[in-house]
């Protein structure tokens, strides 16, 4: 895949992320819509981005907890979405082939 194109791809699969995300205020149950989407976003992000997607996995973490603030997890997952792809890795060459 050509290395222009791919950052692109990956512009545009934060776009439809984004679009598609459950309702705030029931993101956080336990619903298997809930778990397909968490999931995707998590993989998209870790794909853009090691480092964010790791943070991203333990806001989700955070969404679930017991004690811990669904509403301060739920504004970082909005949030580092909104960041986009962000810095895209320079081995992207590797990812698009």
């Amino acid at each position: 895949m050509n290395e222009k194109i791919f950052p692109q791809l990956l512009a545009a699969e934060f776009d439809i992320i984004i679009r598609t995300m459950p309702d705030r205020k029931t993101i956080r149950h336990d619903l298997p819509e809930n778990h397909e989407w968490l999931g995707q976003a998590a993989a998209l992000v870790m794909m853009a981005d090691s480092v964010r997607g790791t943070f991203f996995r333990q806001q989700i973490d955070r969404l679930h907890s017991i004690g811990g603030d669904p509403n301060a997890a739920v504004q970082s997952v909005i949030i580092t979405l909104q960041q986009g792809p962000g810095s895209v890795p320079t081995n992207i060459h590797q990812l698009a082939d």
